[in-house]
């Protein structure tokens, strides 16, 4: 059997072929390499920053009640620290 390259996303438990991507029929069982590439700086540096979000999110909440607050007002509560 040729190689063949079949492009996919990894959550952290589950590896999914691309929705555009078709699988192979096999008989029996089939040697794979999976290969983990990057992301690249952009998507690396913008995860970053929804996990710092996240984190200062988890941090504010444990430390006053959101509760009767707007996102109009968190909004300006952040900005203006």
């Amino acid at each position: 059997m040729p190689v063949q390259v079949i492009r996919g996303v990894y959550d952290g438990k589950t590896i999914r072929p691309l929705p555009t991507e078709t699988l192979p029929e096999v008989e029996g069982e089939v040697p794979v390499e999976i290969v983990l590439l990057d992301p690249a700086p952009d998507e690396r540096q913008a995860r970053q920053r929804r996990l710092d979000a996240a984190e200062r999110i988890i941090d504010a909440s444990k430390t006053r009640s959101l509760q009767g607050l707007t996102v109009r007002d968190l909004i300006d509560d952040g900005r203006y620290r």
